[in-house]
C-alpha cells in the first residue's frame, strides 16, 4: 500500500465524535437541556467556542492575536487552569486543558476561568459594552430570530477526552488548526499534522494526575 494511502486510511480514523456523556455545548442558548457539564479533572478537556461575528476588524487574529493570547494567559493564571494545547482560528478558539482540583472546584474554576475569558474577549475584541446593543456585520442588533446579537454564537463546547488514542486525535487536530491559520489548505494541514506525530515521540499521553 502507497504512503498517501496509508495516511488518507489514518486520516478517516481520527473521528472524535461526541457521545451525550462526554459532550456538553456548541449550540445555541436557550436551546440546550439544563444539565450540569461533563468534568473530569483526571482526564484532557477539549474546549471550543466560536464566534461568527469574529471577521474583519473583530477577528481574534491579526491586531487582536496578542490580546487574545493574554487574555487566555491571565485568566488560566488566576484560576489555575492549565492549558496544555491552544489554536487560534479566527473566528474560533480551541483548547485542551487540564483543570484544577477535584469535583465542586473544579467545575467552579472551571466556570469561573471560561466566564473570564469568553466575556472578555466579546469586550475587548468584539466590542461588546455593557448596556449597548452589540451589531453584527450588517449593522442589526438582532439576529432572524429576533434575538439579541451576541459575540459568541452559542455555549462553550466541551469534551472529555479518554485514553492516549482520545488524546492523539485532539492533538493532531489542534495542530491541524494552527496550520490552517496560517494559511494552509485544510487537507494540507491534515496530512502535515498526522506526518509530524507519525514521526515525533510527543504524541504521548501527559501525565493528568500531576500537576
Amino acid at each position: 500500500m502507497s504512503k498517501s494511502k496509508q495516511i488518507s486510511q489514518k486520516i478517516k480514523q481520527l473521528s472524535f465524535l461526541p457521545t451525550a456523556k462526554d459532550a456538553m455545548g456548541g449550540v445555541k442558548r436557550g436551546t440546550h437541556v439544563k444539565t450540569k457539564r461533563p468534568l473530569v479533572s483526571r482526564k484532557p478537556l477539549h474546549v471550543c467556542m466560536r464566534s461568527s461575528l469574529a471577521r474583519g476588524q473583530r477577528t481574534m487574529q491579526g491586531r487582536s492575536q496578542l490580546k487574545v493570547k493574554l487574555i487566555v494567559d491571565q485568566a488560566s493564571r488566576k484560576f489555575h487552569v492549565r492549558v496544555v494545547r491552544f489554536a487560534n482560528v479566527g473566528n474560533h478558539l480551541h483548547f485542551v486543558v487540564k483543570l484544577p482540583g477535584r469535583g465542586a472546584t473544579s467545575r467552579d474554576l472551571y466556570g469561573k476561568w471560561i466566564r473570564r475569558i469568553t466575556s472578555r474577549i466579546a469586550r475587548e475584541v468584539g466590542g461588546s459594552k455593557r448596556g449597548q446593543p452589540l451589531k453584527d456585520q450588517v449593522g442589526r442588533t438582532t439576529d432572524d430570530q429576533g434575538k439579541r446579537v451576541r459575540f459568541w454564537d452559542a455555549i462553550p463546547y466541551t469534551r472529555i477526552i479518554h485514553g492516549s488514542r482520545g488524546w492523539r486525535v485532539i492533538d493532531r487536530y489542534v495542530l491541524k488548526n494552527q496550520l490552517e491559520a496560517q494559511g494552509l489548505r485544510g487537507d494540507l494541514a491534515e496530512v502535515l499534522a498526522l506526518e509530524h506525530f507519525e514521526s515525533s515521540r510527543i504524541d504521548r499521553l501527559p501525565d493528568w494526575r500531576a500537576g
